[in-house]
Protein backbone atom coordinates (compact mmCIF):
# COMPACT_ATOMS: atom_id res chain seq x y z
CA UNK A 1 0.00 0.00 0.00
CA UNK A 2 1.38 3.40 -1.00
CA UNK A 3 1.79 6.05 1.69
CA UNK A 4 -0.50 9.08 1.38
CA UNK A 5 1.57 12.28 1.43
CA UNK A 6 0.41 15.35 3.36
CA UNK A 7 1.47 18.94 2.84
CA UNK A 8 2.60 20.59 6.09
CA UNK A 9 -0.10 23.06 7.14
CA UNK A 10 0.50 26.79 7.45
CA UNK A 11 1.01 27.99 11.00
CA UNK A 12 -0.71 31.26 11.84
CA UNK A 13 1.05 34.12 13.61
CA UNK A 14 -0.34 35.50 16.84
CA UNK A 15 -1.92 38.96 16.41
CA UNK A 16 0.96 40.71 18.18
CA UNK A 17 3.75 38.97 16.27
CA UNK A 18 6.49 41.38 15.20
CA UNK A 19 7.82 39.18 12.39
CA UNK A 20 4.67 38.72 10.28
CA UNK A 21 4.63 39.87 6.68
CA UNK A 22 1.78 40.77 4.32
CA UNK A 23 1.41 37.19 3.03
CA UNK A 24 1.44 35.52 6.47
CA UNK A 25 -1.66 33.98 8.02
CA UNK A 26 -2.58 35.70 11.31
CA UNK A 27 -5.04 34.68 14.03
CA UNK A 28 -7.69 37.37 14.43
CA UNK A 29 -8.56 36.31 17.98
CA UNK A 30 -6.98 34.27 20.75
CA UNK A 31 -10.25 33.73 22.69
CA UNK A 32 -10.26 29.99 21.90
CA UNK A 33 -7.10 29.66 24.04
CA UNK A 34 -8.69 31.18 27.16
CA UNK A 35 -8.83 28.78 30.11
CA UNK A 36 -6.48 26.30 28.41
CA UNK A 37 -2.82 25.50 28.90
CA UNK A 38 -0.97 26.89 25.88
CA UNK A 39 2.63 26.42 24.79
CA UNK A 40 3.96 29.10 22.46
CA UNK A 41 7.14 28.53 20.48
CA UNK A 42 9.18 30.95 18.45
CA UNK A 43 9.62 30.16 14.77
CA UNK A 44 13.26 30.40 13.82
CA UNK A 45 14.61 30.47 10.31
CA UNK A 46 13.94 27.06 8.83
CA UNK A 47 11.54 25.07 6.72
CA UNK A 48 8.72 22.68 7.40
CA UNK A 49 9.62 19.02 7.05
CA UNK A 50 7.52 15.87 6.69
CA UNK A 51 9.14 12.49 7.30
CA UNK A 52 7.54 9.20 6.32
CA UNK A 53 9.04 5.73 6.48
CA UNK A 54 10.02 5.96 2.82
CA UNK A 55 10.09 9.67 1.93
CA UNK A 56 11.12 13.14 3.16
CA UNK A 57 9.85 16.45 1.82
CA UNK A 58 9.76 20.11 2.72
CA UNK A 59 6.45 22.01 2.80
CA UNK A 60 5.79 21.17 -0.83
CA UNK A 61 5.30 17.44 -1.37
CA UNK A 62 7.27 17.63 -4.61
CA UNK A 63 10.12 19.74 -3.22
CA UNK A 64 13.44 19.21 -4.93
CA UNK A 65 16.48 17.78 -3.17
CA UNK A 66 18.79 20.19 -1.37
CA UNK A 67 22.05 19.60 0.49
CA UNK A 68 20.66 21.26 3.63
CA UNK A 69 18.22 18.34 3.99
CA UNK A 70 20.88 15.63 4.15
CA UNK A 71 20.90 15.56 7.99
CA UNK A 72 17.08 15.30 7.95
CA UNK A 73 17.35 12.21 5.75
CA UNK A 74 19.71 10.63 8.30
CA UNK A 75 17.25 11.43 11.10
CA UNK A 76 14.43 9.96 9.03
CA UNK A 77 16.44 6.74 8.61
CA UNK A 78 16.71 6.45 12.43
CA UNK A 79 12.97 7.01 12.82
CA UNK A 80 12.27 4.37 10.18
CA UNK A 81 14.51 1.88 11.99
CA UNK A 82 12.81 2.53 15.34
CA UNK A 83 9.36 2.30 13.77
CA UNK A 84 10.26 -1.07 12.29
CA UNK A 85 11.66 -2.36 15.59
CA UNK A 86 8.59 -1.25 17.57
CA UNK A 87 6.05 -2.21 14.90
CA UNK A 88 4.82 1.28 14.08
CA UNK A 89 4.94 1.35 10.32
CA UNK A 90 3.65 4.27 8.23
CA UNK A 91 4.10 6.98 10.88
CA UNK A 92 4.21 10.60 9.76
CA UNK A 93 6.37 13.11 11.59
CA UNK A 94 6.05 16.78 10.77
CA UNK A 95 7.94 19.70 12.23
CA UNK A 96 9.98 22.73 11.61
Amino acid sequence: METIRHKYPRTPHLPWSFSKTDDDMVLHSTKHFEGKEVVITEKLDGENTSMYTDYVHARSINSSAHTSREWVKKLQALFTLSQTIFGRENCLRQGE
